[in-house]
């Protein structure tokens, strides 16, 4: 056995595995870490022993944020109490990991359908329980199972027989898959948690402003102060563009969250003022509200969460993506160039394919990409 002396590779790597039983993902992120790491032979009297568990003849000692949780293993299958060691002859592909994912995704996107319908109306997201839109009815729990129920009732409300409409257990698969995206992304950890929040706060925004054409402040704006926090604590790589904004105003700053703050901060602005900009010229131009200012405030919100760079590309996105499908729609329908198009809804569609491939998509960009 080997031991390692950089703290950095004991932030990524925490449990015993055989060495073949390690999927390509721990593989690839311990031989990263091992790069900047220090190796070195611990004496014999230093050796962590295999905690009773079944061992080969070779074991590494790693750390992993991504480990099961305890009460899901059984107790011979703990490490020193906490995370799992796994028998012989029962790989760890993280599969555990990526089913609890998918739950929590579909879970959480049922809690979504109710602050689509409820937000708008003002009304609370906790009670009264969910009920069925005809009969008034409660849900009983075992028909509130997401997706799940759906199909076992055939789409119909248990009770009344009425038409339920598909798009409940629309959103909450999205959700699901958004949920898994993020941890084959991020795996289970902080920056799951923070963007899967962000992705729903998207998800949301963008069914409400198809239905009603707003998107309520109390999203936006408690989600801007939370991007900012959540910048600041993850502490990302900076795009070159907003280290040359900062040596240019002739600041000497080299502290991670400082710069994370003002990347941030410059993202609220870049993000909200170029929509703001633009919907005031249209104003000017035609004399008509070409744009609302939720839309000015959700694109702060999303420049507080990814940056300046990343929001100016989610504009893009979703500019593209509602030029397409807004003429596209318009020539089916026969609506009017004065019809209104739900902006926010392309916005937030395209807010999360950034959030899930937006490094990918920006390769060609190199004024976006974090700097190394």
């Amino acid at each position: 056995r080997k031991g390692i002396s950089n703290s950095k590779v004991a932030r990524h790597f925490r449990f015993y595995q055989p060495l073949n039983h390690i999927g390509e993902r721990e593989i690839w992120e311990a031989q990263k870490a091992l790069q900047e790491a220090k190796v070195v032979t611990l004496p014999d009297d230093e050796r962590v022993e295999d905690a009773g568990c079944a061992s080969r003849s070779v074991y590494q000692r790693l750390y992993c944020p991504r480990r099961i949780l305890r009460r899901v293993a059984r107790p011979g299958d703990r490490l020193h109490g906490g995370s799992l060691c796994f028998h012989e002859g029962v790989p760890y592909t993280a599969l555990m990991e990526l089913v609890l994912a998918l739950i929590l995704g579909l879970v959480i996107g049922s809690f979504l359908n109710v602050c689509i319908l409820r937000i708008p109306q003002e009304v609370p997201i906790t009670v009264p329980r969910s009920h069925c839109p005809h009969c008034k009815k409660l849900i009983r729990w075992y028909d509130n199972v997401p997706v799940l129920s759906y199909l076992i009732l055939g789409g119909r409300c248990r009770r009344c027989k009425k038409k339920i409409s598909a798009r409940y257990p629309l959103i909450e698969a999205v959700s699901g898959l958004i949920s898994v995206l993020l941890y084959l992304k991020f795996g289970l950890g902080v920056e799951w948690v923070l963007f899967f929040g962000f992705s729903a706060a998207l998800l949301v925004l963008a069914f409400i402003d198809l239905d009603h054409r707003i998107l309520p402040d109390v999203i936006t704006l408690n989600g801007m102060w939370l991007g900012v926090l959540s910048s600041v604590y993850l502490a990302q790589p900076i795009p070159p563009i907003v280290l040359g904004i900062v040596r240019v105003a002739g600041l000497e700053v080299t502290n991670p969250r400082i710069l994370a703050l003002v990347g941030s901060l410059l993202g609220v602005v870049a993000g909200g003022g170029l929509l703001w900009g633009v919907g005031e010229a249209f104003k000017r131009l035609r004399g008509i509200e070409g744009m609302g200012f939720g839309d000015v405030k959700m694109m702060a919100m999303v420049g507080a969460f990814l940056g300046a760079p990343m929001a100016l590309f989610t504009i893009m996105l979703g500019s593209i993506l509602g030029s397409v499908i807004g003429l596209v729609f318009m020539g089916f329908t026969g609506k009017s160039r004065d019809y209104e198009l739900p902006f926010g809804t392309f916005l937030g569609v395209a807010g999360i394919v950034v959030v899930l491939y937006g490094e990918n998509l920006v390769q060609f960009l190199p004024i976006i990409r974090p700097a190394v």
